[in-house]
């Protein structure tokens, strides 16, 4: 099963802010893909990862991330 969370994300606007995101939380564990989004500021993390581990890589990179709670799902792959 994979986790699908949406974070609504502050302090991005520009492509270099896409690619220091997409390290910061490419390797945390459980995360399986990173999308980010620059026109509407969200953050898709595709995997079984910790909102929290996220969201505290996102402020150590002095970015703000939000958890869109209506935003969550889960699918079952196989």
């Amino acid at each position: 099963m994979s986790d699908v969370t949406v974070y609504k994300v502050g302090g991005a606007g520009c492509g270099a802010c896409i690619l220091k995101i997409k390290n910061l939380i490419t390797p945390l564990a459980g995360v399986e893909d990173v999308v980010f989004d620059l026109k509407h500021n969200t953050l898709t993390v595709t995997g079984a990862h910790k909102h929290d581990d996220v969201i505290t890589a996102m402020s150590g990179g002095k970015f703000t991330a939000e958890l869109m709670t209506d935003q969550v799902t889960q699918s079952v792959t196989g």
